[in-house]
């Protein structure tokens, strides 16, 4: 029978054996971490298999398909892991990983090219809409900063020239204007969203803080804008 641990000797050797479970636990954890960037493309290729024989399901898509059978994930992970299976040879995906891999997919649909991402990535094309990025050394979150303004100049080519014109007009306007109200490092955009044309202004924090602070009754730079004085009700006479 083991001897129970008495005094310094026995707490040191419970400290220990609780930082040697502590290392075990922790390993663990960084194992299974590593799962899904493992094993995320041949789930897609299951995936994949699945879809390819929704009939007797009675799915129609990936939506579909997650609504009746239980994969343990969403429609729209399952849906990544799908086209990024369908997009890249196994080596490719496993090094380049899941949202870079995903990136390229949504970038190749970006530019009309569905189904090419692993060609984007092949030849290291550059990147539409970008400063000078090429495909293989772009970062997934770069890679989406591009989409963003590849449809956001897909939004303004759809825009009449007058339209453009008119927001022009009205940015530089606006700068002018608050410029003239003491904001000298204003800047004004012309954006296009829900159908619709907006100018966006913007100014340094600092700036934006002061405007907070002051509100409607002192601009930065500006003088206090006098308060009008109450009206009093004008009678007929008698």
């Amino acid at each position: 029978m083991a001897k129970a641990r008495s005094g310094a000797g026995g707490a040191t050797g419970l400290r220990k054996d609780r930082a040697h479970r502590g290392s075990k636990v922790a390993a663990a954890i960084r194992a299974h971490a590593r799962l899904p960037a493992k094993s995320f493309y041949d789930t897609g290729r299951f995936i994949s298999e699945l879809l390819d024989r929704r009939e007797p399901i009675g799915a129609v898509n990936i939506k579909d398909l997650c609504s009746k059978v239980p994969l343990g994930m969403s429609h729209m992970t399952a849906n990544k892991y799908l086209q990024i299976s369908r997009s890249f040879p196994r080596s490719v995906a496993l090094k380049q990983g899941i949202e870079k891999c995903y990136a390229l997919v949504v970038y190749a649909r970006t530019i009309e090219r569905p189904g090419e991402a692993g060609k984007v990535l092949a030849r290291d094309e550059a990147i539409r809409a970008s400063r000078g990025l090429r495909a293989s050394s772009a970062t997934a979150p770069e890679i989406f900063a591009a989409i963003r303004a590849l449809k956001q100049a897909g939004r303004d080519s759809r825009v009449p020239p007058e339209e453009r014109a008119r927001g022009e007009r009205a940015a530089r306007a606006t700068e002018r204007l608050f410029r003239r109200l003491g904001v000298r490092r204003a800047v004004a955009h012309v954006v296009y969203r829900s159908g619709e044309t907006q100018i966006a202004l913007f100014v340094p924090l600092d700036v934006a803080e002061s405007l907070a602070a002051a509100g409607p009754r002192a601009p930065p730079g500006g003088k206090p804008r006098p308060r009008a004085a109450p009206r009093t009700a004008r009678r007929s006479p008698a």
